[in-house]
């Protein structure tokens, strides 16, 4: 069993498309790994902080190293895990793997994510997948519900617009996907991988689609299974149910069986099975068209926006054609970067082994244009080297014509695991020792090279691949002059260890838990600190780190909240507005019918409206100066924070450490009261001009909406309600409407439940009555009780009730109990800063 430092951390999730391309290559590798589930609460901490944004899946390394993209994270596994290869080592089967490979990554996304967002039948089975990753703490029925409201969920849902998948599309989606089912099945028949008895790498990437979505989502996963068991089982095998055909299964055990030696490995010969040609010439046919008028899209782009250093996900849409029907999708620009692999390799070989290709090509339509095509206007470089995983620095092209390093060949070819050379041993035994050395495999595709010493520097240079990666750093050299500037400061800074202040020639290497400073081992030994508890200075600064760093993630979110509210602020001002506009509106409407008796009258209530909106207005404006300023003053000090943690050095860092994590306790506790209370946005309540027309022309007016309506809002805290005296009381302002006062009364309840007491609180919607208490009234409302969310995760508490209020009743109210410890289940989103907010629609 391989030991914990071996093994690679895998963030992938079941039900991802791409995640299901890296698992089956990680089993048929046998190499170790562990699978990190990517809640929500691992992408904010692990992988945005680490691969830079939301993206599974994600591979940490053992050496801590983060690799993202499924072919970069096969590439880079290749190199550490190079038996079995997957990548084939003749020319014309490697094209064919890298071909297959961009139509399994790029084309049969539209079978699988039409079938997954499409397919209304097996929604609840899709929800499940994705709630459990949502909301990871909910129980399972819980994590079904509401998934619309989550931004990840809603991205993937409507993404198949873009794609091209709509009304007119869908049935030749559906007919494509199960002529290619037909046709991979046919293959199957005869070959148990693409390329034969081994898998390639296309064999892995047809596994995402095949397995993630079309096995696993029931509606396809049933076609699948009865139309081409062929394909269920080869999916079944790639995912490690039967690793191998030279296994089968009895009782339960692989159990290896005799296979020929012509049925193991790839093809001999270089051969391309001619089982593939149909899913090829559907290749051709169907994405081949789309790649080409890519190139020409992301090349007139970047003609026309010089100044974009990162191209967008989408650029504009573009017409294409799938059978017989021709539509639109969106112009993607990471398959540029598939294709460009592809052209590259083909450049790279021989001028006979490309004649070779062309002919094979041919039989295809766009097969011999496709590779000839021009990328060098809409080249989006990621030149990693094979070895170091870095810029091509001198490269030099080896017999088989791939390229590398001129240092990362002297590494590869220089001994290996040879022991010291023994004293005694002759010169000649020595020589042979290095010749054979100097024999190494080419790391892309294994053929043996054989380089006599110092030779390396005599092969040829590619200067093709040394232009552009000249160009690549000539456009960031300001940037990386900066980095430097940075790096070697650091270096300075590492480079002059802090000495005690008492004992000058001691380096201060101990940390003094007792006093919670980095001291000298003189001081311990015979110093002040003598007798002090004392620790390892290492071991101080991990905890140290963690500490600021947990204090860090809380107040990054509480900015984040404030973010928001500021936002949210902002929008309302425009809902003043129109409400305002709506209300002046109706004014007028509701007057263009009486006589010039009414024209005074009609001016007061409009200026009494503009005199409401200006007061909302001066509100809005306070409110947003006010959460404005301590927002910059959170985030100045977040910033100085964050500073401090960059600092690498122990000693440095802990020297400081106290007075940081002093200012963020205390920064904290100024933050607590920053919860945001929205205004309301609505002037309806501000200006009822009934009685005044009623009075005027004695006549019922209709009531347009915003008079029938009322809502009622109150913030209060839990911890009050929680250890506060049962009967404690809180209200709200009241409010009048329909000539009735309206307030909200929350009180402190206690009651004796099954396993003990518990707390709750009692929401009342209380009628006053009228103001001048004369009269009798009655009047039923329905009433929408609703906690509000305050975190983007959360969903709104409501339940709806129906009561009817009279004069006789008034100050009695309807209640609602809701449990206190429901508010403070972990992750549900509705106290903020210990604080709840309450809110009562009312309509008639």
């Amino acid at each position: 069993m391989a030991s914990k430092k071996n093994v690679y951390q895998f963030f992938a999730q079941e039900c991802s498309y791409y995640s299901g391309k890296v698992r089956p290559y990680l089993r048929y590798k046998n190499i170790p790994y562990e699978t990190v589930a990517p809640s929500i609460q691992v992408h904010m901490e692990i992988i945005i902080p680490r691969a830079g944004w939301s993206v599974v899946p994600v591979i940490i390394t053992p050496e801590d190293k983060v690799v993202q993209d499924t072919t970069a994270i096969i590439e880079y596994l290749e190199q550490k895990h190079p038996h079995p290869a997957v990548v084939p080592p003749t020319p014309r089967q490697n094209l064919v793997s890298l071909l297959l490979e961009l139509f399994a990554d790029e084309w049969l996304l539209l079978p699988a994510m039409h079938y997954r967002w499409s397919k209304t039948e097996h929604k609840k089975y899709v929800d499940l997948n994705f709630g459990f990753i949502i909301k990871e703490n909910a129980s399972p029925l819980e994590q079904m519900e509401n998934l619309e409201d989550f931004k990840g969920y809603s991205f993937f849902k409507n993404s198949i617009r873009s794609l091209g998948i709509n009304s007119d599309t869908v049935g030749e989606v559906e007919r494509s996907y199960r002529e290619f089912l037909s046709d991979f099945q046919q293959h199957l028949n005869r070959y148990p991988y693409l390329l034969g008895y081994q898998p390639c790498v296309a064999d892995f990437a047809f596994c995402g689609p095949l397995y993630a979505h079309l096995y696993r989502d029931p509606v396809p996963g049933y076609l699948m299974k009865c139309q081409a068991p062929l394909v269920a089982s080869y999916v079944e095998r790639m995912n490690g149910a039967l690793l191998n055909p030279s296994h089968d299964v009895v009782d339960g055990k692989a159990v290896k069986k005799s296979v020929s030696p012509d049925k193991q490995g790839f093809l001999p010969g270089d051969e391309i099975p001619a089982t593939l040609d149909p899913i090829l010439h559907r290749m051709f046919t169907e994405q081949v068209p789309v790649l080409l008028d890519t190139v020409k899209k992301v090349t007139q782009y970047m003609k026309d926006n010089p100044e974009v250093d990162v191209l967008p996900r989408v650029i504009g849409s573009h017409n294409f054609r799938l059978g017989n029907v021709t539509s639109q999708r969106g112009v993607y620009t990471y398959p540029m970067w598939m294709l460009q692999r592809i052209t590259d390799y083909y450049r790279s070989l021989s001028p006979r082994q490309q004649e070779m290709i062309d002919r094979y090509l041919d039989r295809y339509p766009g097969g011999r244009e496709l590779m000839k095509v021009d990328m060098s206007g809409c080249r989006v470089e990621r030149l990693d080297v094979r070895i170091c995983l870095d810029l091509f620095a001198e490269p030099r092209v080896l017999p088989c014509q791939h390229s590398f390093c001129t240092d990362c060949l002297q590494k590869i070819a220089a001994p290996k695991g040879n022991k010291p050379l023994r004293r005694g041993r002759s010169r000649k035994t020595q020589n042979k020792t290095a010749e054979k050395a100097l024999e190494f495999e080419c790391p892309t595709c294994k053929e043996t090279v054989s380089l006599k010493e110092h030779v390396i520097q005599s092969l040829p240079r590619n200067f093709h691949l040394q232009n552009i990666t000249d160009s690549f750093q000539k456009s960031r050299k300001s940037e990386g002059k900066r980095k430097r500037e940075g790096e070697s400061g650091s270096e300075k800074k590492k480079a002059r260890p802090l000495m005690c202040s008492v004992h000058q020639d001691q380096v201060l290497d101990v940390y003094c838990v007792s006093c919670k400073r980095p001291v000298c081992t003189s001081c311990v030994q015979e110093g002040d600190h003598r007798g002090h508890t004392t620790g390892d200075i290492h071991a101080a600064y991990d905890t140290a780190r963690k500490t600021v760093r947990e204090s860090l993630v809380l107040l990054e979110g509480r900015s984040k909240n404030m973010t928001w509210s500021l936002e949210k602020l902002k929008r309302s001002e425009e809902k003043i507005k129109h409400s305002a506009k709506s209300l002046e509106q109706s004014i007028k409407d509701q007057c263009s019918n009486l006589k010039k008796a009414v024209d005074k009258q009609e001016q007061a209530l409009i200026a009494q409206t503009k005199a409401a909106k200006t007061r909302y207005l001066q509100r809005q404006k306070e409110l947003l100066s006010v959460y404005k300023n301590k927002h910059e003053a959170l985030t100045k000090e977040l910033e100085l924070a964050k500073h401090h943690l960059e600092n690498k050095q122990p000693v440095n860092f802990l020297m400081d450490v106290q007075a940081l994590q002093q200012k963020l306790t205390e920064l904290q506790k100024s933050q607590e009261t920053c919860d945001v209370l929205f205004p309301h946005t609505s002037l309806s309540k501000c200006v009822d001009f009934r009685p005044t027309l009623q009075t005027l022309q004695g006549m019922e007016l209709s009531h347009d909406s915003s008079s029938t309506e009322l809502t009622i809002r109150a913030s209060i805290s839990v911890a009050d309600f929680r250890t506060g005296p049962v009967g404690k009381r809180r209200y709200s302002s009241a409010v009048v409407w329909q000539s009735l006062e309206w307030r909200l009364l929350i009180e402190n309840k206690l009651s004796t439940v099954s396993g003990g007491q518990k707390r709750f609180l009692s929401v009342f919607l209380q009628c006053l009555g009228r103001p001048d208490s004369q009269g009798a009234w009655f009047l039923t409302v329905a009433t929408q009780l609703r906690i509000l969310p305050q975190e983007a995760h959360g969903q709104m508490y409501q339940k709806w009730l129906r009561n009817r209020y009279d004069a006789q009743h008034a100050n009695k109210g309807w209640s609602e109990f809701i449990a206190l410890e429901e508010l403070e289940k972990p992750n549900c989103g509705l106290v903020n800063d210990g604080r709840v907010i309450l809110e009562a629609f009312v309509k008639l």
